[in-house]
């Protein structure tokens, strides 16, 4: 399962309608239930971030993780990140959040980051151009004191940088991007399924 790039004004519209979602919104990506016993996994929007993509530091709110991203044009211009809110069975999934460490940076135009075990990406830093450093931040998912798995991970195609939407889907959330280039470069995603026991 893949996830292709969006045209630009397929991108837009999506995230015309990210920004408009209220937070109470009751459209979730719903992971799909095969029996009874299964638990419910939700995911809600939540924070949608909006800032310059030079000299940029985000991190989704606690108990949120990265389930999407967008950018268009070069480093100059907006780099939008949704974070998402996790539910199983009606009640909130827990995220912590690790410290940020400035000795996981890499340069961005040759950057590959995959979150080890069950981490998820709950934020990221850039400065300068692509030929400047990338860092991201990663937390764990809890849920009634034990810690969530992560399965069916999986890379995205590469999409161009400079013009691109990607978002997670039903139970699934951002754990790796790797970037090549500059903003006429290729970007791709890493995603797992939020899995109990």
């Amino acid at each position: 399962m893949y996830k292709k790039a969006l045209t630009v004004a397929m991108a837009a519209a999506t995230l015309a309608t990210l920004i408009a979602a209220p937070a109470s919104a009751a459209v979730a990506k719903t992971a799909a239930v095969s029996q009874a016993a299964t638990p419910n996994i939700e995911i809600f929007y939540g924070e949608f971030i909006r800032i310059k993509e030079t000299d940029s530091i985000f991190e989704c709110p606690q108990d949120e993780v990265l389930i999407g991203r967008a950018h268009y044009g070069d480093e100059t211009n907006w780099t939008m990140s949704q974070c998402g809110r996790i539910y199983i069975d009606g009640e909130r999934v827990s995220v912590l959040h690790e410290n940020w460490n400035w000795n996981t940076r890499q340069k961005e135009s040759n950057s590959y980051f995959l979150g080890s075990g069950n981490q998820v990406i709950v934020g990221r830093q850039h400065l300068g151009d692509e030929n400047g450093d990338t860092r991201h931040k990663y937390g764990t998912l809890r849920w009634r004191g034990s810690e969530l798995q992560l399965t069916s991970r999986y890379w995205t195609g590469f999409m161009k940088e400079s013009s691109h939407s990607t978002e997670a889907g039903p139970g699934q959330v951002m754990t790796g991007r790797r970037h090549s280039g500059d903003e006429n470069g290729y970007t791709a995603y890493a995603y797992g399924t939020i899995t109990v026991g």
